[in-house]
């Protein structure tokens, strides 16, 4: 395992783009603030020492003197380099969050839908969720491993120089220590991780009851979700009970070892005083002391810093699978759009997945003809394949086979070519909760009268005239206070703007839960404003099929009929 602190410092730098050098910049501030705080025991330690022997009251007042203002300014030099330093290093922990939840977003975004498919989105929400917290907090609390580390390191050295033995002492039971805290915290690392795990899955139990609260309020399944949630919450019990437990075992040996090496360091040099000179310098011994409890704090501290950033470690790891699958699954693909094209010919196109109940499906050999400007149906039973293939042409889906040509040219990377050419608007109106106009543009500029222009389109015009906010109403999560058929209109408006630029719009049932009149409306509305582009819609309701230049009819995953009307 390699080890956490590392490891997330790692990540931090990672994410911390365009502000490392600010990040090594209040690395140094703080190192020099815990260097300069250091020395305010052996400042009153010499004061002891001082006062102690005695002398001239001249002079002795002078040292006097001295030594308390050296004691007021040392926290105020501290202050000066400290405040400065967590000030910056706040602000680059925010950016790093940022950042890491900007990548992971990305990742997921760039994998297949067969991904998707088979890892829960609540899973996966809570896991960029965590890791990012978690990199937040580990991030805004650096200070606390540089000022353990410079206190350490510092106060082995002037242990040293006060007494070389307390020094060797001081280190030698720290190693010992350390290596403890490190065992535990490698078992412990394995059950946080498997605890992040049970967790994701609670998370999940919570996501799909409260994204589906309309299903289990008007089917009364209150109390299963309930007991569908205390039933996956309290499954890692068992775990969380031996993490409990050796947590406590780790703090217990810590404890013991710590007070042990200061008892015998201040006893050893008590006695060691009064044998050799009957007398103990009290400056010595309150120096001794205060080093040695600094060191005995400041391990405990590391203790506790170190099992923290296990734990905030494998909370980072449990989110690894999202950037490893990227690595391997993600959409990387270098195929260039066809430009000016005026026919797109398919040619045996195969694919095979699973559905989410595990059961096979297959697209086989097929065989499409796609002219500029036409207006193609597809049409057959649920479940023959008719999403499948415009998914497949969107790119969502990879074919295992099959050739792709414009005008007669074979394009290498086959269906790939016409990801950017193309834009899906799919069955299920999927809301966002935002804004109308959000839920619309997706926060891209778009222009008054081109949201006019869809929305008219769509026939979600006659809604919004009803809503009292208009465009800046806001919409519930799932868009539960819209009707199927309006959400479908606006997720339909939507789609006609992210599609302007394509010259292939592919309609996977978009209205079926509207009304038949406003349907074909809508169809009639499309194909006259947009006469120039390429539509293929899969449709429902065979009323509608007048409106088609070709007919593509599917059977079990294959095009078994295609059918010219014009």
């Amino acid at each position: 395992m390699q080890n956490p602190i590392i490891s997330l410092l790692r990540e931090s730098f990672k994410y911390a783009k365009g502000h490392r050098g600010m990040m090594i910049f209040y690395l140094v501030l703080s190192c020099i603030a815990n260097a300069v705080i250091l020395f305010e025991p052996y400042v009153f330690g010499r004061l002891l020492v001082v006062l102690q022997e005695g002398g001239d009251m001249e002079i002795l007042l002078k040292k006097t003197y001295f030594y308390l203002a050296v004691l007021v300014a040392l926290p105020i030099v501290f202050w000066v380099f400290h405040g400065v330093s967590r000030y910056y290093e706040r602000k680059v922990a925010f950016f790093i969050m940022g950042f890491y939840q900007q990548s992971a977003l990305q990742a997921l975004f760039s994998l297949p839908v067969e991904w998707h498919r088979k890892h829960h989105s609540g899973k996966n929400i809570d896991k960029i969720r965590r890791a990012g917290m978690a990199l937040l907090n580990f991030a805004s609390d650096v200070f606390v491993l540089v000022e353990i580390f410079v206190t350490l390191g510092g106060a082995f050295i002037l242990l040293c120089f006060v007494k070389l033995y307390a020094g060797l002492t001081a280190f030698l039971v720290s190693f010992l220590a350390f290596s403890v805290v490190i065992f535990f915290d490698r078992i412990l690392f394995k059950q946080f991780k498997s605890l992040n795990s049970a967790y994701g899955k609670t998370a999940s139990a919570v996501h799909d009851y409260v994204s589906n609260v309309f299903t289990v309020l008007t089917m009364r399944f209150e109390k299963s979700a309930i007991r569908e949630y205390l039933r996956r919450y309290f499954l890692p019990f068992e775990l969380y009970k031996k993490n409990v437990f050796l947590n406590e075992v780790k703090w217990a040996s810590v404890t013991l070892v710590v007070t042990l090496m200061t008892i015998f360091v201040i006893g050893y040099e008590i006695f060691d005083e009064l044998k050799v000179s009957g007398v103990v310098s009290v400056g010595v011994l309150y120096t001794l002391f205060a080093y040695m409890d600094r060191v005995g704090s400041r391990f405990y501290e590391f203790a506790w810093k170190y099992s923290q950033t296990v734990e905030q470690n494998a909370s980072v790891k449990s989110a690894e699978n999202i950037f490893s699958d990227y690595a391997k699954y993600g959409f990387k693909s270098s195929a260039k759009a066809p430009k000016n094209w005026k026919k797109i010919e398919v040619r045996g196109m195969h694919f095979t997945y699973l559905d989410e109940k595990r059961k096979k499906h297959q697209i086989e050999d097929v065989n499409l003809e796609i002219p500029r400007g036409a207006k193609i149906a597809f049409v057959g039973e649920s479940g023959c394949g008719k999403s499948t293939v415009l998914g497949l042409l969107r790119g969502i889906y990879k074919a295992s086979k099959g050739l792709v040509f414009a005008d007669g040219k074979k394009l290498p990377y086959g269906v790939a070519h016409l990801a950017n050419i193309t834009t899906l608007m799919p069955q299920e109106p999927e809301v966002f909760n935002n804004t109308i106009r959000y839920n619309l543009t997706m926060g891209v500029p778009v222009s008054g009268s081109e949201i006019a222009r869809v929305m008219k389109i769509a026939r979600f015009d006659t809604v919004l005239a009803k809503l009292p906010d208009g465009l800046e109403t806001d919409i519930a999560e799932k868009g539960i206070n819209l009707s199927g058929g309006e959400k479908q209109r606006m997720a339909l408006a939507r789609g006609l703007i992210a599609g302007k630029g394509s010259d292939i719009l592919l309609m996977d049932e978009p209205t079926s839960s509207v009304d038949m009149k406003n349907e074909r409306a809508i169809f009639e509305k499309i194909f006259a404003e947009y006469k120039g582009k390429t539509i293929i819609a899969s449709v429902h309701r065979l009323s509608l099929l007048d409106l088609f230049d070709v007919v593509v009819r599917f059977e079990d995953g294959r095009a078994v009929g295609v059918e010219s009307r014009r």
